[in-house]
């Protein structure tokens, strides 16, 4: 189900036309308002653009209702319709542009959720902040062998439910205490925790340790629908142009990239065509990041700040590939989960969630 290709040899087998769009993700260090979540109230949809303000292009319409991940709030005003608000900079599908913040409503909780459990919350002490009032599921491993057979051959997991409560628990010098809203039906962490979808009861990622997206890198996958008879392929495709760390000669061992230009994540989908005798439909593709990759800050690590992929497959049982890309920079991890999408026509996957761990 999953592996490793040529990125030349990708490029021969098959012409593709890119869809058009920007960075999927929003920048950390875009300031304040990061990582905050807005839906669209205007009736008729608000125009996506180019700049913060109505004269610059127009990249896309966001219909209204739609949940889009806030980048930042910019000093930019002005008064549409009535309407006095700032424009923001947000993410919606593939693409980053500004809204008018007039016609937007900040979301407290959003309809889907993630936790990534052992990015550095012990579930098993019982210290997770998650809401009782909402339906929690996570994914456990059913996979019992050693760690190294476990590189060789994709993780099988099943889907519980949680239930949330209190749990007692010691720190050290600490007295016993009750704490709310922990995991209390889970005798080891889960993989990872959903909320807002219904997991699959069974789930295969096909990547059993994270790989790495470097500039070359091309992973293969695929999913198979066993009613409709339908399999279908992704590829997902790195590139990039790397810039030499300037300091290395210097004595400087943080790496030998200073930074990747350009640096494209790509996700090209082809299906087997039923009523087609057999024959596969065109290549689709998708961009999920288009920018410029550096080192988290001035930290003190020689990990650049690239994707790795941490899961590959079908969490909701659609039969299409859902995905969770991780930024592992030695300083933090970001998490960010794509699944099928069945709402945006033209996109495969649509960017839903993130969990966010400082490292601290």
């Amino acid at each position: 189900m999953f592996q490793k290709l040529n990125l030349a040899l990708l490029l021969y087998l098959f012409p593709v036309s890119i869809i058009s769009g920007q960075s999927c993700l929003c920048d950390p260090q875009d300031g304040e308002g990061t990582f905050t979540w807005y839906s669209v109230s205007a009736p008729s949809g608000l125009s996506l653009r180019e700049g913060p303000n109505r004269n610059t292009a127009k990249l896309d319409v966001v219909p209204f209702g739609e949940e889009v991940l806030a980048c930042a709030v910019t000093n930019f005003t002005e008064t549409i319709e009535g309407k006095y608000g700032h424009w923001i900079k947000v993410t919606w599908a593939d693409k980053t542009g500004y809204l008018f913040g007039g016609f937007l409503t900040m979301i407290a909780e959003r309809n889907v959720q993630m936790v990534i459990p052992n990015s550095g919350v012990d579930s098993e002490w019982g210290s997770m902040e998650l809401s009782p009032e909402i339906k929690w599921e996570a994914l456990v491993n059913l996979d019992t062998g050693s760690i190294s057979s476990q590189h060789i051959k994709p993780m099988r997991f099943a889907s519980v439910g949680l239930t949330i409560g209190k749990k007692k628990a010691t720190e050290d010098d600490v007295p016993a205490r009750f704490l709310n809203h922990a995991v209390l039906n889970l005798s080891r962490a889960p993989f990872a925790i959903f909320s807002g979808f219904k997991l699959a009861n069974s789930v295969v990622n096909q990547v059993p340790a994270p790989v790495k997206l470097l500039p070359g890198e091309v992973v293969n996958f695929s999913t198979y629908d066993q009613v409709h008879r339908i399999e279908r392929r992704y590829l997902i495709a790195v590139e990039g142009n790397t810039v030499p760390n300037p300091n290395l000669t210097k004595g400087d061992d943080n790496g030998p990239i200073h930074s990747i230009e350009q640096y494209k994540i790509n996700l090209y989908q082809q299906a087997l065509d039923p009523a087609n005798s057999g024959r596969r439909t065109p290549w689709s593709v998708q961009k999920l990041f288009d920018g410029t990759i550096k080192k988290p800050g001035d930290a003190d690590t020689p990990e650049l700040d690239v994707f790795y992929i941490y899961f590959a497959g079908d969490l909701d049982g659609d039969h299409q590939l859902d995905l969770i890309l991780a930024r592992l920079n030695g300083t933090g991890r970001a998490f960010q989960l794509y699944l099928s999408s069945k709402k945006l026509p033209g996109f495969l996957l649509r960017y839903v969630a993130m969990w966010v761990d400082s490292g601290c």
